[in-house]
């Protein structure tokens, strides 16, 4: 990654170099043509100021001729024309204003003279009107009173006739009230007698469909009598298989928790083992690349390890760091001990130092301090103090040949290494010196160091103790063990598995072997119960049809009657109808009324004239007089305002004819003038156009001049710019490779864009995202990976043995949408077949017919409606009326209930919306299915009450409900 960075840094410093100096190219060229050009403009300001100069010179001198000819009169004369002109407009827009005043009222006071004539015309009018009306009501007051006698004395005559009359028409009423009593008898008894026949039909296929039915259920329950003991004896066996198997798989299931058990346990040890060696083999590769770190920044100390390992001076034992090992728990506290010292070299005696200073000062690298084992003066440790958080002296803490024992001294001397920084301070306070397990070093001056201490690799360190054989052998010896029990539990684990599928098959098998036992069972007492129904309903069927018989007979016994009483009535009635037609105070009375009406028409003509004539009078008293003072007030007014206006327009003439003499002398001079100087006006106007040319032509000169000077400023800029930029580019680049080759390299390439460098640059932050993402090397990194490697695995077997279940689920669960399907469809059909039977009941010579939406997948759609009642074409539900709706849907209820009955039902009014012939039809319907539940129906229908059993009625009384009532069966019974 790091090689990347180094070639996309060196192909954005190359290419921006290249890039920079290509555009210092370019920037040189446009200044020179900027610099041209600015010569060109100045030259041309030059020239076009000199000509604007002699222009205005010229435009002056043609002023001064102008003058010398006009004797100085023109300007006064062209002031006094422009003044004139002026008042001359003036005085004519006034004399107009006043001359359109004038004609404005002239007109309005012919306007309201013509309104006055008009408003005169219709009072005069008016008035004939009025006069007229008065008459006409003064003959209709005359022909009021001659019919007003006449109605007196024809309703005289009629009273006589009226009391005749009326007793033969309350006859007549009375016997069409009875005639009307006994048609709705005949038709009630005609239409319970045709219903009690489609009844008894129903019941006679109701019994046929019934034993039908009946057969079926019985062999269906013989048939189950034989399979339901096999499929119980089966399933037994299979069940205590499965308990076997249960018991079986716990055994194992418990062995293979303790092998789980020891496995964790092992493997935590291992993984604490091999985390353990990597440590101690990262701190021995630590201390390594630190010394060697060291004696590459210490070429003296380097220098003569050089001369011990070649053997060119011989007595040099090495450093003190080197001599001696340690326990890594008491590393830093022995390197803090120890200082510089650690670094000094141990030499046989005080000849094998010098000889190896002679080197030293000879090939000039450096000094080093040496400790002659002979020479060194040392202190043997005192007591060690009885004091808390003591650990020993330091020099006790070191492993080394006991032959280096004056050189150890001397570096340790009596320092105290103690538990923390406390016993240090307590120690060192009192003369001894101290340092503390986490560096704290307190000496015997009571100066303290401390704070946190972090290798630099300034100095060197004692060895730490190499236990990686030992840790080694044991981690071998621990991984033994684990891979056994890792094959035990993979036994134990395979043959738990094998019994946990067998077990799930057993499970399942059961489960559907329990399932498909309760399913018989449940079918057996269904048929049982069904059986039950149908001899039930057998048996109340035929009690039924022998009571419709004996119903039928005494209704057909009842109309004979009804027909009598019907044909003597008629009869009495024609009598009465011949008596009224005989009778004259039908005529009278129409005669009376026609008077009457005539009567009103006068009463109504003579109302309107009144009206008129009312009207007529408040019209010319109140708007025609009042309307006619007004406008003779607006003509006087008009009069007085005329003659002040004709008078201010005759003033205004003879101001506008004195200002039109005054202005066409004074345009006569100015003419002349005009005339005298016509060639040098023309001359001075070129030179003024031009003089106007000229100073365009600065302004735009100076523009241009402007711009030029900021784009030379722009690209100086842009220039030094680029050069400071490639300066640094250069220094970046040459940091990373050669400038030259690598400018010369590309030379020949496709220059890049700077979109392309900028795209570089993205991946440089990329790459050192991903680098800084990295982080430091894990040393946990391999157990980590094992660790995981093992959990990935066991998911891996969980996935697959899910997957599995997950199969095995999807297909229980098709077979159970399957029978749930089946079962659906089942109670469907026999549902669609009850609806299509209670509707054809409820609506003899109709069909109906329950459809699925989607008949491929049942349980993924819904159930649409669809009906045909007697006499008309097919429809949907939504299509029907209020009353063949209500018919589909009590259809549709009763079919359910058919097929699954409850105890009882309760209605509220559903026969609201039906005829006569539907409410029978209900009626008769439930009066059916009550013998077998229980109906409560609200119903103000007489209909569908003489079908009940039991008449229950509610009546309010001073705010209290009162109830009553009736066994109609007991009435019945009484009558």
């Amino acid at each position: 990654m790091n090689d990347q960075i180094q070639k996309y840094n060196v192909d954005i410093f190359a290419w921006s170099i290249i890039k920079g100096r290509l555009r210092i190219d370019t920037i040189n060229e446009t200044l020179a043509q900027r610099a041209e050009e600015a010569e060109n403009l100045a030259k041309e300001l030059v020239e076009v100021d000199t000509n604007s100069t002699t222009t205005e010179t010229e435009i002056n001198s043609i002023d001064y001729d102008i003058d010398q000819i006009t004797g100085g009169n023109s300007a006064r004369i062209s002031e006094q024309y422009g003044i004139v002109s002026a008042a001359v407009n003036h005085v004519k827009s006034d004399l107009e204003r006043a001359q359109g005043e004038y004609d404005r009222t002239s007109n309005d006071r012919e306007t309201i003279v013509e309104e006055l004539e008009i408003t005169q015309g219709d009072m005069t009018q008016t008035d004939g009107q009025m006069k007229g009306k008065k008459t006409d009501l003064q003959k209709l007051e005359s022909e009021i009173a001659a019919t007003s006698a006449q109605i007196i004395r024809m309703e005289e005559l009629a009273q006589k006739e009226q009391n005749t009359y009326y007793e033969t028409t309350l006859r007549l009423q009375d016997l069409n009230n009875q005639l009307r009593a006994l048609d709705e008898g005949v038709s009630e008894v005609r239409s319970a007698i045709k219903s009690d026949n489609r009844e008894l039909g129903s019941l006679y296929e109701e019994i046929r469909d019934a034993n039908e039915s009946l057969e079926k259920t019985s062999e269906d329950i013989t048939q189950l009598k034989g399979i339901i003991p096999e499929k119980k004896e089966s399933l037994e066996k299979t069940e205590k298989i499965e308990v076997e198997r249960k018991s079986e798989l716990e055994e194992i299931t418990k062995r293979l928790k303790t092998i789980d058990a020891e496995v964790d346990e092992s493997s935590k040890i291992v993984s604490a083992t091999r985390e353990e060696l990597i440590k101690v083999q990262a701190r021995q590769d630590a201390l390594k690349e630190a010394e060697d770190a060291f004696l590459k920044r210490q070429r003296a100390l380097a220098k003569v390890l050089e001369l011990r390992d070649t053997g060119a001076v011989e007595g040099i034992h090495g450093t003190v760091a080197e001599l001696g090992t340690i326990n890594p728990d008491y590393a830093i506290a022995m390197e803090i001990a120890g200082g510089n010292r650690l670094s000094h070299i141990v030499v046989e005696n005080d000849s094998v130092a010098t000889a190896c200073v002679d080197v030293l000062k000879r090939d000039r690298v450096g000094r080093a301090s040496f400790i002659p084992l002979d020479k060194i003066k040392t202190k043997a440790p005192s007591k060690l103090p009885n004091d808390t958080g003591v650990i020993d002296f330091a020099l006790n803490l070191v492993n080394f040949d006991q032959k280096m024992l004056p050189a150890f001294e001397f570096v340790f001397s009596d320092t105290i290494v103690t538990e923390d920084f406390d016993s240090a301070k307590r120690l060192g306070f009192k003369g001894q010196r101290a340092v503390s397990l986490e560096g704290d070093l307190v000496e015997r001056s009571g100066l303290m160091t401390g704070g946190y201490y972090q290798r630099s690799g300034a100095s060197l360190s004692l060895q730490v103790e190499d236990t990686s054989p030992e840790i080694v052998e044991r981690l071998q010896g621990l991984e033994t063990i684990l891979n056994g029990l890792r094959e035990k539990q993979k036994t134990l684990s395979e043959k738990n598995k094998e019994i946990d599928l067998e077990l799930q098959d057993l499970s399942k098998k059961n489960y559907r072997g329990r399932i498909e036992l309760d399913k018989y069972e449940e079918r057996f007492d269904e048929q049982e119960y069904r059986s039950s129904v149908l001899k039930e309903r057998v048996e109340k069927a035929t009690l039924t049809v022998n009571e419709l018989e004996k119903q039928i007979a005494n209704l057909m016994e009842r109309d004979a009657e009804l027909t009598i009483q019907r044909e003597r009535v008629m009869a009495q009635r024609d009598q009465c109808n011949e008596d009224l037609t005989k009778s004259d105070s039908a005529k009278l009375n129409q005669d009376i009324k026609d008077l009457k009406e005539v009567l009103e028409q006068y009463k109504k003509q003579r109302e309107k004239i009144q009206s008129d004539l009312t009207a007529l009078k408040v019209a010319l008293d109140e708007r025609l007089g009042p309307k006619a003072i007004e406008i003779e007030s607006k003509i006087q007014a008009l009069d007085a305002v005329i003659p002040g206006y004709e008078e201010e327009i005759k003033r205004l003439e003879l101001e506008v004819a004195e200002r039109e003499k005054e202005f066409v002398k004074l345009k006569k001079e100015r003419e002349q003038i005009d005339e005298a100087v016509k060639d040098k006006r023309v001359r001075q106007l070129e030179l003024r156009e031009n003089l106007r040319n000229f100073r365009m032509r600065l302004e735009e000169i100076r523009e241009a001049q402007m711009s030029n000077e900021k784009a030379v400023y722009r690209l100086q800029t842009e220039q030094n710019r680029l050069e400071t930029d490639i300066v640094a580019f250069i220094a970046e680049l040459k940091a990373l490779t050669d400038v030259d080759e690598a400018i010369e390299e590309r030379k020949d390439e496709r220059e890049l864009t700077y979109r392309e460098l900028e795209e570089f640059q993205e991946k440089i932050k990329e790459i050192e995202r991903e680098l800084e993402a990295m982080g430091p090397v894990n040393l946990k990194a391999l157990t980590d990976y094992e660790t995981e490697r093992g959990r990935y695995d066991e998911i891996v077997d969980k996935k697959t043995q899910l997957e599995n279940e997950r199969k095995e689920i999807l297909a229980f669960m098709e077979e159970l949408e399957a029978e749930k399907t089946q079962k659906f469809l089942s109670v469907y059909n026999e549902i669609a077949d009850n609806f299509a039977t209670v509707f054809a009941q409820l609506s003899p010579g109709g069909e109906a017919a329950l459809m699925l939406e989607n008949p491929e997948h049942p349980l993924m759609g819904g159930i649409t409606v669809r009906s045909k009642p007697r006499g008309k074409e097919l429809v949907t539900l939504d299509a029907m009326s209020g009353g063949e709706k209500t018919i589909t849907g009590l259809a549709l209820i009763f079919s359910i209930q058919m097929y699954n009955p409850t105890s009882f039902y309760i209605f509220d009014e559903i026969d609201a919306a039906l005829d006569n012939v539907n409410a029978h039809n209900v009626a008769l319907l439930i009066s059916q299915m009550a013998k077998a539940s229980q109906f409560v129906v609200v119903s103000l229908r007489d209909t569908t009450v003489r079908k009940a059993d039991l008449l229950v009625g509610v009546s309010n009384l001073d705010g209290i409900s009162k109830i009553v009532s009736v066994d109609l069966e007991e009435v019945g019974a009484e009558s």
